[in-house]
């Protein structure tokens, strides 16, 4: 079940919720989505067909009842297909949220039920990529782990001309929720330069990001990846995606989508 949408500052919020199965724990996932970005909040939850409880530690707690119309609604999927009837009721009862750092917040007592989010996130698809010698393009991927948290980064680009793509994601845990954070931007070519061989490689990408980085595959590890390159999430600012020692690569590729919505490769500048 969903409890549909709200805005704030921008954001879209809607949360979804999955009934417990086998005797384990039901869950709730609020969403939480921008142009700057998105958020993913994982929490235990109590679901039955009708009443969603969930509790979200410092940042809120979610506890509604379904109350049904009687009307039929249908939606479809972004994919297409046969559009989907559902009762077009709404949730009451307490729906209150506040994002970390302010960047936004939810505080209602009323929501429409919507499916149309369960309906996409299941839809198939997503984009066509590769990599391998040959291909024109090139993709780097930096992963690491600093106290607890696991950041990673990705940048893209079909070829020395193209523009580029950079996505970001972070993951982490919070008073018993969990977090999953993305952010991804457009970008021109000179963003994102390496050499031929991929020996090297400099990012300098534009917000949220700020700074630069440097890949150089014939370096020490340590050395491997360096520079000042941190990034801004929705609720967590400044995240570093230098410090330490993460594992990067750097390869020849070649996509067609990044394959969330949005973030269509063919559209870079």
């Amino acid at each position: 079940m969903a409890v549909g949408r709200s805005r704030s500052n921008g954001y879209s919020v809607l949360v979804w919720a999955l009934p417990a199965r086998h005797g384990g724990q039901g869950s709730a996932l609020v969403y939480v989505r921008g142009r700057s970005g998105a958020v993913n909040y994982f929490v235990p939850a109590t679901v039955t067909k009708t009443a969603i409880q969930a509790r979200l530690g410092n940042l809120g707690e979610i506890d509604v009842d379904f109350k049904p119309s009687g009307r039929s609604r249908r939606e479809r999927s972004v994919c297409g297909g046969k559009p989907v009837a559902f009762d077009s009721g709404s949730y009451e009862g307490t729906i209150d949220f506040t994002g970390e750092q302010g960047y936004t917040e939810v505080h209602v007592t009323n929501a429409k039920g919507d499916l149309q989010f369960a309906l996409d996130i299941i839809c198939p698809g997503g984009g066509s990529r590769g990599s391998g010698p040959g291909l024109p393009g090139a993709e780097l991927s930096v992963v690491h782990h600093v106290t607890g948290v696991g950041a990673s980064l990705t940048a893209e680009k079909n070829g020395p001309r193209a523009g580029s793509i950079f996505e970001a994601s972070v993951a982490e845990e919070r008073d018993g929720v969990g977090i999953e954070r993305f952010v991804g931007t457009r970008a021109p070519s000179t963003a994102f330069d390496y050499d031929p061989l991929l020996r090297t490689a400099v990012v300098e990408p534009p917000p949220p990001f700020s700074g630069r980085a440097t890949f150089r595959r014939n370096a020490r590890p340590p050395n491997r990846w360096s520079g000042h390159l941190a990034v801004d999430f929705p609720g967590r600012m400044g995240v570093s995606l230098t410090v330490g020692v993460p594992s990067a690569q750097l390869v020849h590729a070649v996509w067609g989508s990044s394959g969330r919505p949005g973030m269509d490769a063919a559209d870079a500048p």
